[in-house]
């Protein structure tokens, strides 16, 4: 292996490796890069470069462009796009450099390759809030509105190892609802406030999954007492229990994997483990619903008018 290299090639290196450690030695403490500081930027990379890996990237490929878009205040300026060596995703980065260091790198919405090769897959980018930033001041409100929603969440964090079930997380869910319904957008801008609104919602939609579990459960007996050849008896179970699927179905797919057995299955919620029973029942219910529903739409012409007459009127 040579060793003349720059600093600057030797960073560019380290990126290709996903090597987070080589470059902790590499960049100034001084500087910022993503206009955060520089312990915050390789803690956001290294969530990137686990995304990579855990899709089959072994290294990343760097090919050098400049950004295009004539909006931004980096147009013209050089940079490099980093591509997974398997999937083909990808980052885009405005980075300022000297013939033997870097001095910052920025995300590109506009980056355009050198190369005539340009087909790429998903777009990685470092999640960075506004009060990330270094160069951010805050308002006296929204430094509140972070401080409740800062201390909401540590109580949460206060469940410890054990699994959280519903009738435990939901005392949490009623005494922050006004803290909740403060916010008529979600703050994706402040960590924050984005990590309580995350988690709000989705113990919520947990509960949802909960406390529909005696309608779930009449659904479920009530298709195990059909004679699925009989297609009228069938249809009428699938617009009978159709409300209840849309209610519950979208909270299904922002859901993670489901570890245990049993009464002892959870899922991780902001580091937690929730109980995956209800959810489990719900999601069984949704797919079951789901698949009776598509298979009667492809082959029964009276649905099918049925269902596209509904979607006509949602329209």
């Amino acid at each position: 292996m040579t060793t003349n290299k720059t600093k600057k090639e030797w960073i560019l290196e380290a990126i290709e490796r996903m090597d987070t450690g080589m470059l902790e030695l590499l960049l100034s403490d001084e500087k910022t890069y993503f206009d955060i500081n520089k312990e915050m930027f390789l803690e956001k990379l290294h969530l990137v470069f686990q995304s990579f890996r855990k899709q089959g990237d072994t290294m990343l490929i760097k090919y050098a462009g400049i950004c295009d878009s004539k909006r931004c205040s980096n147009h013209g300026c050089t940079g490099y796009a980093f591509v997974g060596n398997q999937t083909e995703a990808c980052m885009h980065w405005v980075v300022k450099e000297t013939p033997d260091d870097i001095e910052d790198m920025f995300h590109c919405g506009g980056f355009k390759r050198f190369d005539e090769n340009t087909v790429e897959g998903e777009y990685m980018y470092l999640d960075i809030t506004e009060d990330e930033k270094v160069t951010y001041i805050p308002s006296e409100a929204t430094l509140m509105m972070s401080h409740y929603c800062r201390v909401a969440v540590d109580e949460y964090l206060q469940y410890g190892d054990e699994i959280i079930f519903p009738d435990t997380y939901v005392s949490w869910l009623q005494k922050h609802k006004a803290l909740f319904f403060t916010f008529k957008l979600p703050p994706f801008e402040y960590r924050d406030q984005n990590n309580f609104h995350n988690l709000y919602c989705k113990l919520r939609d947990d509960y949802k999954s909960f406390s529909s579990k005696s309608k779930i459960g009449e659904a479920l007996d009530a298709f195990h007492a059909l004679d699925l050849k009989d297609d009228i008896s069938l249809m009428r179970w699938l617009f009978r229990y159709e409300t209840l699927r849309f209610s519950i179905e979208i909270n299904l797919y922002t859901q993670k994997a489901v570890y245990g057995k049993g009464i002892e299955s959870y899922i991780f919620v902001h580091h937690r483990k929730i109980s995956a029973i209800y959810y489990k029942l719900a999601a069984g219910f949704c797919q079951l619903h789901e698949d009776h529903y598509w298979d009667m739409y492809g082959r029964n012409s009276i649905f099918r008018r049925r269902v596209n007459k509904q979607i006509r009127r949602r329209e």
